[in-house]
């Protein structure tokens, strides 16, 4: 395709700067030529950029300020927009956002962003926007009649996602071409696959065909490839707890785990009354995944997992005085136990929601940015939040790390730029740089600069907020980060380049900074 038929035109929409600066590296990392034709912090703002340049697609936050997102789809609607819509969603939204699907937006997200999942559905609505340009025929409406001369993938996918309420006797009609179910009750299941290693890919609609499809004789039943990671079935059972379907569900897991290199998950979601209502048990299904995070080991997941308490801990509830100072001064000891304190205050029950959870962290690592970017205007400070990053986490206790190695790459950040500005400092620090594999002695910098031995490590903590010796650990502990990154050297070279002599102390002295060990974090940075 050319360079014109791929340029998917975008609008994004949130009234944090933050998170439209993340959404437009987000979307411009992918094969299409992505122009971002406007950002907007407010409805009203939205709706004009709309209006004026009709983009291909829409990413756009349900509450925002002046006209909310649901508003602003519904005028798009009326004025006969064909922009595609991206709504975002706070945990607490939630439950609204479900009625933007009779304005045809294509997909809702909950804040945080499940990036790898984002990224998905928008390079899939790029492909779909693409095949429309380059398909000479006439345009079809969405419609039943549409539907029914469409893939059954497509029709299944409108059922699950709720984009379509066919009626009892057109399910009797859809069921004679697509599957053999009946409206009847029913229960929404999602299989999720990942291959082993990153460079192998997996083959859904063979393991569908070959395992999955033959794995419940005892059931009725219809499954299908939902996306690049997922095959979505509908199960026409009664009881999600069903002692026979479980074993189905069970030997089918092990024997796709048995014969392919890849990891496999199964969510059950809620069982509804009729078939068409399994949307609910879709997102439900959807849901139950992403609780996983406290059961990384399991392989089968049900709605009995979900928390349906409500969060008793607030935005309100959080201070970040404490944290900021420790940033700012290097007390990596207080950094430390903030975080342990702040994640253990969010557990308000044994597995509150996963995206609460998320959530809040996310605004507490946006808060202490800003504040930081505040106290230091003139600095340039470069605070990377590494999003990214959090949507590869699998674990609860991932995330409680997650937060510790941003708030001190923050503290490590502000050091290295406060330094600079002092001769004494800057050439202490160039010259641990530059002799990182040597047994770095006070002394030798102090005759470096001309003061005496005791001046200066009294004047180095004074201006930088920590001992010589805690600098230097830092130093080398930043270094081995950057090549561990690199995958540039073993982890026993890395020891020996940052001036440890065998690997035991170099893996101590990291976990103690980093709270995991070298091998663990390459793994988690490199899959």
């Amino acid at each position: 395709m050319d360079n014109a038929s791929t340029q998917i035109s975008v609008l994004i929409a949130d009234d944090e700067a933050a998170i439209r600066n993340g959404l437009q590296r987000i979307v411009k990392n992918n094969q299409y030529n992505v122009q971002i034709y406007g950002t907007a912090s407010s409805g009203k703002e939205a709706l004009s950029i709309l209006q004026k340049f009709r983009p291909d697609i829409a990413i756009i936050d349900i509450n925002m300020p002046e006209m909310d997102g649901l508003e602003v789809i519904r005028y798009a609607t009326e004025e006969k927009i064909s922009t595609r819509f991206f709504i975002l969603s706070g945990y607490d939204d939630f439950s609204y956002a479900q009625t933007a699907i009779c304005y045809g937006v294509k997909y809702y997200f909950l804040k945080p962003l499940n990036i790898a999942d984002f990224k998905k559905q928008f390079i899939k609505q790029c492909e779909e926007i693409c095949s429309n340009r380059n398909n000479t025929g006439p345009a079809q409406s969405p419609s039943i009649s549409s539907v029914l001369a469409s893939s059954r993938e497509i029709y299944l996918n409108q059922l699950i996602q709720g984009r379509i309420h066919p009626s009892r006797h057109e399910i009797h009609q859809f069921s004679e071409v697509y599957h053999p179910l009946k409206d009847d009750t029913c229960c929404v299941v999602s299989f999720r696959f990942l291959p082993n290693k990153k460079d192998e890919v997996l083959d859904l609609n063979q393991i569908n065909q070959h395992f999955i499809q033959t794995g419940f004789p005892s059931v009725d039943f219809v499954s299908w490839v939902f996306d690049d990671e997922q095959i979505v079935g509908i199960f026409q059972i009664e009881d999600d707890k069903s002692v026979a379907f479980r074993h189905s569900l069970r030997l089918c897991l092990d024997q796709i785990r048995q014969t392919l290199p890849c990891t496999v998950a199964a969510a059950i979601g809620l069982v509804v009354s009729s078939l068409s209502s399994c949307s609910a048990s879709f997102m439900k299904a959807q849901e139950v995944f992403t609780y996983r995070i406290y059961q990384p080991q399991s392989d089968i997941l049900d709605t009995h997992i979900i928390s349906n308490k409500k969060p008793e801990f607030t935005k309100e509830n959080i201070d970040i005085e404490p944290v900021i100072y420790s940033i700012i001064h290097g007390k990596t000891a207080n950094i430390k136990e903030y975080c342990s304190y702040f994640f253990k205050s969010l557990f308000f029950t044994q597995t509150p929601p996963p995206n609460f959870l998320f959530g809040m962290c996310m605004y507490l690592v946006m808060e202490v940015q800003k504040k930081l970017l505040l106290l230091f205007p003139d600095k340039k400070l470069q605070l990377d939040a590494k999003i990214m990053e959090i949507s590869t986490l699998t674990a609860a206790e991932q995330l409680n790390q997650w937060l510790l190695s941003t708030f001190i790459s923050y503290s490590e950040t502000i050091k290295a730029v406060t330094a600079k500005q002092n001769p004494i400092i800057t050439k202490a620090h160039e010259y641990i740089t530059a002799n990182l594999e040597q047994n770095i002695k006070a002394k030798d910098i102090a005759s470096l600069v001309n003061v005496s031995e005791s001046y200066f490590t009294t004047y180095f903590k004074e201006n930088t907020g920590i001992t010589f010796r805690e600098y230097i650990l830092d130093a080398r502990v930043e270094a081995a980060k950057k090549m561990l990154e690199k995958q540039s050297a073993s982890i026993s070279d890395i020891a020996y380049k940052t001036g440890y002599q065998d690997y035991r102390s170099f893996s101590r002295a990291f976990k103690n900074k980093t709270g995991m060990s070298p091998s663990d974090y390459s793994s988690q940075l490199n899959g």
